[in-house]
């Protein structure tokens, strides 16, 4: 039963890395996107 318990409810570090992780996957997502459109607009 605790397996299940701590899937449900992570640590707080697990938590703050998965949003850190998620956030900077979003970051270099529009960077990205940013170049593309400057090389498209050039």
């Amino acid at each position: 039963m605790p397996a299940f318990g701590t899937l449900k409810y992570p640590s707080l570090g697990d938590a703050l890395y998965y949003v850190i992780l998620t956030h900077f996957g979003h970051v270099v997502i529009n960077l990205e996107s940013n170049i593309l459109s400057l090389e498209f607009n050039d």
